[in-house]
């Protein structure tokens, strides 16, 4: 499974980078994860379900009011949690 999240983009844009943004390598490694993003974004839904079971199968109400709580001022991030209720459901599914 790939989570795509800063740090998947920064590894890809080192990549990249690394290869050479105008080589034919670089190119194709450009468009392909901006497809493999593309269709993530459309497969990938977290319903009502998969938050239900992340907050009452995984987190202990003290651990989910932190989350809710680092959310709030910024220091989880909506990518994070969207990454963290999709592992813990495809994990236990």
């Amino acid at each position: 499974m790939l989570y795509i999240n800063e740090a998947t983009d920064k590894a890809v844009e080192l990549t990249i980078k690394e290869v050479g943004k105008d080589s034919p390598a670089g190119g194709m490694i450009k468009t392909l994860y901006g497809e493999v993003k593309r269709l993530k974004g459309i497969r990938a839904k977290i319903t009502e379900e998969m938050t239900e079971y992340w907050l009452g199968s995984y987190k202990s109400e003290k651990e989910s009011i932190e989350s809710l709580t680092e959310i709030a001022n910024g220091d989880y991030s909506p990518t994070t949690l969207f990454n963290d209720i999709f592992q813990t459901w495809e994990e236990n599914h």
